[in-house]
């Protein structure tokens, strides 16, 4: 591992047994600047620490006793890209059924070894009652942990691969030609996707609610490591079908997300796809009709 990658995932993970896990926020301004960014694909943005501790202790008062556990985490340069899950018994008003474990990821981007800007998706299709985690979320089979290091310069090929990948699951206008016949696509608690012409297939329900998808990344949060690419995307859509039990309106809607992207053999072997819908959900719902909102990504920089 290249010591600017070992360095930044180091940091992140300590930062995560300390505060997260270990709610010891003496040291919190060793971690964030006062200048801190954070971004959710809902469209806000917060500056500072203050945020982020309050996050903390949110989830502390809401899940007591809880950790958050590891599952992937790919470093590269100044950017740590992690996914991770939390499990606990819910014990504030959001409602969730108790015993819940829940998957998220965030990517990091690091300055002078502090945290100076992050993403994060919080996949609520991916909360489960715990008795299921231990078959889906917890099951290292299907998840498999990474930890990575940059490896070799970041290829444009790739980076347009995974694009075309990302932009195909998510809203059906990628290249299936650049899928192995192999393929896996992870989605959220959903069994595994596999083979091309299925994984090419899975964006069906996006085209039945909405047309005209376009998908971007943003290539601030872009960390390639080996043979794996992880980022944060953009999807933007027309509400041109039935959503749910909203009738069409024809209005645009944005939604975002990450993923991480394996290319094996000059293809795209697997797929992990996390998915803010919850947020999408909210906006369409907003006064029982269709409101486009703000939306998406706030970039910050």
């Amino acid at each position: 591992m290249d010591p600017e990658s070992a360095q930044s995932a180091e940091l992140v993970l300590a930062l995560v047994d300390e505060c997260w896990n270990g709610k010891d926020f003496s040291r919190w301004s060793m971690w964030y600047p006062d200048d801190h960014l954070r971004h959710t694909p809902d469209g806000r943005t917060t500056t500072g620490a203050s945020d982020i501790q309050a996050a903390i202790i949110r989830m502390h008062t809401n899940y007591p006793g809880h950790r958050q556990t590891q599952r992937r985490l790919i470093a590269g340069g100044d950017l740590v890209f992690r996914n991770w899950a939390i499990r606990g018994e819910e014990k504030g008003d959001s409602g969730f059924p108790a015993p819940v474990v829940f998957d998220a990821v965030t990517t990091y981007r690091l300055v002078d070894g502090r945290l100076a800007e992050a993403w994060t998706t919080v996949d609520l299709n991916r909360q489960q009652t715990a008795q299921r985690a231990d078959r889906d979320i917890g099951d290292s089979r299907i998840h498999p942990p990474i930890i990575r290091a940059l490896g070799e310069e970041m290829r444009p090929e790739s980076v347009d691969m995974a694009r075309s990948a990302i932009s195909l699951v998510v809203g059906g206008e990628g290249d299936p030609d650049l899928l192995r016949r192999d393929v896996v696509l992870h989605r959220s608690v959903h069994p595994p996707v596999m083979g091309a012409a299925a994984v090419a297939e899975s964006a069906e329900m996006v085209h039945a609610s909405f047309s005209g998808v376009g998908v971007e990344l943003l290539p601030e949060t872009l960390v390639w490591a080996g043979d794996h690419l992880a980022v944060a995307w953009q999807a933007t859509g027309v509400h041109s079908g039935d959503y749910k039990d909203l009738a069409p309106t024809d209005r645009t809607m944005e939604w975002g997300g990450h993923a991480v992207v394996h290319i094996r053999g000059g293809r795209v072997g697997e797929i992990w796809l996390w998915e803010d819908l919850a947020s999408l959900d909210s906006r369409m719902y907003r006064f029982g009709k269709l409101d486009s909102g703000r939306g998406g990504w706030d970039r910050g920089r």
